[in-house]
């Protein structure tokens, strides 16, 4: 099986913050469910778990992940702009599998 992680898209909002998120020396990253093309089996479970996984290497002293529920793009932004969180990352997964034939 090949996966193929493409349009992997960070997108900087620009809003007013507060004067409390200028001071924080956290970045946040608002990470959507990944969008998943060609999964067998749990698609939902396995794009629950790269999120997971996005936001494990995303989180440390300078940066914060925070998943988001909405699932259209629109929505994600708005939930974001809502929690504060300036970036939003979005991923679009496809899935292909490989069959060598031999004779």
């Amino acid at each position: 099986m090949i996966l193929f992680l493409g349009a992997l898209l960070l997108v900087s909002l620009v809003f007013p913050r507060s004067s409390a998120a200028q001071h924080d020396p956290q970045t946040c990253i608002a990470i959507v469910l990944p969008s998943l093309h060609g999964a067998d089996g749990d698609a939902s479970g396995f794009a629950n778990s790269l999120r997971d996984l996005l936001a494990s290497y995303l989180t440390g002293p300078s940066l914060k992940a925070m998943p988001l529920e909405a699932r259209l793009a629109s929505q994600a932004v708005e939930e974001a702009r809502q929690k504060q969180c300036g970036n939003v990352l979005v991923t679009d997964v496809s899935m292909a599998s490989s069959s060598i034939l031999v004779t």
